[in-house]
Order: C-alpha cells, then sequence, then structure tokens
C-alpha cells in the first residue's frame, strides 16, 4: 500500500491510505494525505467524501504530496541521503 500511496503522490494524485506504522515514514497525515482507521468503513468514507466535496482541498493535499516526493525521494535526494558525510 505505501509504494502505492507513493506512486500516487508522485503523479498529484489525493492520497486516502489506512493508518499504519509505516505512515509517519513518507506520508504526513493531513499535509500529504488523508488516513483512516483500518476496518473502518465509515472513516474511510469520510475521508474520501472531504476530498470529494472540496476539490481544492484534494488539490492542496496532492500538490504537498508531490512536491515532498519530488523533494525527498528524488533520485538526488536520495543518492545524498546515501553518501552524506
Amino acid at each position: 500500500a505505501i509504494t502505492s500511496a507513493l506512486i500516487a503522490m508522485a503523479v498529484g494524485t489525493p492520497v486516502v491510505i489506512g493508518r499504519s506504522r509505516f505512515l509517519g515514514d513518507y506520508l504526513r497525515e493531513g499535509k500529504t494525505c488523508l488516513a483512516y482507521e483500518p476496518g473502518d468503513a465509515g472513516d474511510l468514507a469520510a475521508k474520501t467524501n472531504l476530498l470529494l466535496a472540496s476539490p481544492a482541498k484534494a488539490a492542496a493535499l496532492a500538490r504537498r504530496a508531490r512536491a515532498f516526493v519530488e523533494r525527498a525521494l528524488s533520485p538526488g535526494a536520495l543518492f545524498k541521503s546515501l553518501f552524506r558525510p
């Protein structure tokens, strides 16, 4: 799920993802994604409906997510993180 979320973020798609222990590693709830409680269909529906009801919020979330991927996960950024003194 995290790989799919990162791909979606990279192409500027708003992401709604189930909370997990990996969420904080790459995703910032409310900044680069919306997270729902796994197994809670009502929570998933609420988060999805929030984006559908507010295209401006969805677009802002998608822009921040794409900017994060470009800044933190680009090949150049990953290279620098591997060879940082």
